[in-house]
């Protein structure tokens, strides 16, 4: 944890991030030496709890006037969730329900969203360190940290990233940057080739219809002669997409 908090205390000030508000990180990162550590750079941090998180409601009720405030008024059940509120949402197979409330591990009062899967009752409890961010930004945040996860599986499975040998600092990074960058150029792409049709983006699709067209086109070049298959013929796009999940159109 140490090594992962100083990495991003150094990443930050030297690519000009500290304008960012929100980090956002796996449950394994919901610890209280990180999330110190990044609300001392001015950041709030948003993550995952257990699902059996300690978690204490905040005291709302008048005080007596003896004595300490008291500041908690029980435990929180996630199971049955009393106090929560729930947040209007437009995903329908979607519950979301939010409270305020205090982390004892953590030291401090978090943001609640549990998000509740109607159709297999699966439920997910994520958290932010800013009290008043809004529920439904907050699961659209985590959500889309998770795109990254395709990324580095694409990067594994398709464009080489665990292929180096290289043992040189200098060497390794343009490895990894070139396979990285090689899944998030393919994206765009097909995002805009496919701009009329919400086709799903496949790597693997991209790998082989790459493949397909670097084929044919050896297949012409060897074609018998007087021979010919045109690249704008049906036969064409047949080949091209033999062996993909999804057809795809040039």
């Amino acid at each position: 944890m140490d090594a992962y908090l100083a990495h991003v205390c150094r990443v930050i000030p030297e690519q000009g991030l500290s304008t960012l508000r929100y980090l956002t990180a796996d449950g394994y990162f919901g610890k209280v030496k990180f999330v110190d550590g990044i609300q001392a750079l001015g950041m709030d941090v948003i993550s995952k709890l257990r699902r059996d998180a300690d978690l204490l409601y905040l005291y709302t009720g008048p005080y007596r006037g003896r004595g300490r405030p008291r500041r908690y008024d029980g435990k929180v059940d996630l199971v049955r969730r009393e106090r929560f509120t729930t947040v209007p949402f437009p995903e329908t197979d979607r519950l979301l329900e939010t409270a305020v409330v205090y982390a004892p591990r953590l030291r401090r009062c978090l943001r609640v969203v549990v998000v509740t899967h109607r159709h297999t009752q699966g439920r997910a409890v994520l958290f932010s360190t800013d009290t008043d961010l809004d529920p439904v930004k907050l699961y659209r945040y985590y959500v889309a940290r998770f795109q990254i996860e395709f990324l580095f599986r694409d990067s594994k499975q398709f464009t080489g990233l665990a292929h180096s040998q290289a043992r040189h600092a200098q060497a390794l990074t343009f490895h990894v940057n070139a396979s990285l960058t090689a899944v998030s150029r393919t994206k765009p792409q097909a995002m805009q080739t496919h701009a009329h049709a919400p086709i799903p983006f496949s790597m693997a699709n991209a790998v082989r219809r790459a493949f397909n067209e670097h084929f044919l086109q050896r297949l012409l070049a060897h074609l018998a002669h007087g021979g010919r298959l045109a690249e704008n013929s049906p036969e064409y796009e047949t080949f091209c997409n033999y062996g993909l999940i999804q057809p795809i159109a040039a």
